[in-house]
């Protein structure tokens, strides 16, 4: 599958600096925390933990995402960067 992204690494940088992923991440820090206790409750079965464990992955997975695509994209920059400069020359 081609990677396909329409954004700049600096576009995901002023997003990481935004208000709007501040109230984001801190959304989902309060769904972590949430995860956390249920990972605590003693009464709880296996299959509880092992969901509350999944939860916890992707929410850490989600908040990952913008650096995660920000370094693809830098990454994607720097390759075509020196491309067109291999190709100058």
């Amino acid at each position: 599958m081609e990677y396909k992204l329409r954004s700049t690494a600096g576009q995901f940088n002023e997003f990481l600096e935004s208000t709007i992923w501040a109230d984001i991440e801190n959304e989902l820090n309060v769904w972590l925390e949430g995860v956390r206790d249920g990972l605590e409750d003693t009464s709880m079965g296996v299959e509880d933990l092992y969901r509350n464990q999944g939860r916890a992955e992707a929410v850490r997975y989600v908040l990952s995402l913008p650096e995660t695509i920000r370094d693809t994209l830098a990454e994607i920059q720097r390759a075509h960067a020196e491309q067109n400069e291999e190709e100058e020359e």
